[in-house]
């Protein structure tokens, strides 16, 4: 049996359930599985600083169990649904409708130092990839974000330098688009589902997916949404990919989009994730001491709770738009990008 990583070391107390899983103390049908990921609590001391701080008490108790009762998690087996696209369609606008309501409700949510951290550490790791990826001139390079939402990103991407008219972008819900709108107002944003984007086959050199297969539940509509990505990109072209590889047990809305489902969607392609982001019901609570833990936590890769990476296809060679010839390698070429701004 698995042990917990408190100070007394004790055992949770589970017992079979009639659905064949476990139970453990959290309550819930435990998606806990006994002796899937066996936990020694001295080897969750830290190494950060004199006083060896212990995690547990460096993030609080509830911050630690829930932490634990993510990492052990499995995905679930029942978090997807044979919706028709119309039917799943719904589902989203208002599993999204919720989410407006709820974030309208706490304006402060945006602005803890936890989740600042988080998005930070995101369009950093961005970033990096575009300025590893591509080669001056930036406007040789069409982009699409899809799933677009309010436009963040493709803020970020005006200012790392891509013209606004090598942008665009794609969402279901016409009150999102309407922020990006107010906040790019010269790039092209589209309302669109992501099933039919109205583009033309071959059209982008990169593609941003960022949260939105864990968002689809419905296998179909998955599966068509990743052939048109793969439709709209270049031979040469990426999927930036960023998105959760946990199960969230508070949102029934999400599923965990594991590295077997991802090569699932796109057969044909190379995958190159790593895992990215402090969980967030950890990074929330951090507070004033962000700086100092995140960096330290996120170490742990357990504690990691999205992918992060690129998908390119396997018949394909360095990305250059246009062209066939390998890009000049990373010594004799000047980077498109300036300091991370």
């Amino acid at each position: 049996m698995t042990v917990w990583p408190d100070e007394a070391g004790a055992r949770a107390q589970r017992r079979p359930g009639l659905d064949g899983y476990a139970r453990c103390r959290f309550g819930r049908p435990a998606r806990c599985v006994v002796g899937r990921v066996p936990i020694d609590p001295d080897a969750w001391k830290g190494w950060h600083g004199p006083e060896r701080i212990c995690w547990r008490e460096a993030i609080g108790d509830s911050a630690w169990e829930i932490a634990m009762r993510v990492v052990q998690m499995r995905p679930h087996t029942d978090d997807v649904c044979d919706h028709t696209t119309a039917a799943e369609v719904d589902r989203l606008k208002s599993a999204y409708a919720k989410y407006a309501d709820r974030d309208r409700g706490n304006p402060e949510k945006e602005k803890r130092p936890g989740r600042l951290r988080m998005v930070r550490d995101r369009d950093v790791a961005l970033y990096r990839l575009l300025d590893r990826e591509t080669t001056p001139p930036l406007k040789r390079y069409r982009v699409l974000d899809l799933g677009c939402g309010t436009g963040d990103l493709i803020h970020q991407l005006q200012r790392y330098g891509f013209p606004n008219d090598r942008l665009f972008g794609v969402d279901l819900l016409p009150e999102s688009l309407a922020t990006a709108k107010r906040k790019c107002p010269d790039v092209s944003f589209t309302e669109a589902n992501a099933e039919h984007v109205p583009f033309p086959d071959q059209r982008f050199d990169f593609i941003l997916v960022f949260t939105v297969f864990s968002s689809i539940l419905s296998p179909g509509m998955a599966s068509n949404v990743a052939r048109e990505i793969t439709r709209v990109l270049t031979p040469d072209g990426v999927i930036i990919w960023y998105d959760l590889r946990y199960p969230n047990p508070w949102n029934r809305n999400v599923r965990a989009m594991t590295r077997r489902r991802i090569q699932d969607l796109f057969p044909d392609f190379e995958i190159e994730l790593t895992s990215k982001t402090l969980l967030p019901p950890i990074a929330y609570r951090l507070g004033t001491l962000t700086d100092p833990l995140y960096p330290t936590l996120a170490l742990v890769p357990a504690f990691r709770s999205h992918y992060f990476g690129m998908l390119r296809s396997a018949s394909s060679g360095v990305i250059e738009s246009g062209s066939t010839e390998p890009s000049p390698s990373r010594e004799n070429r000047k980077p498109p990008f300036g300091p991370m701004p």
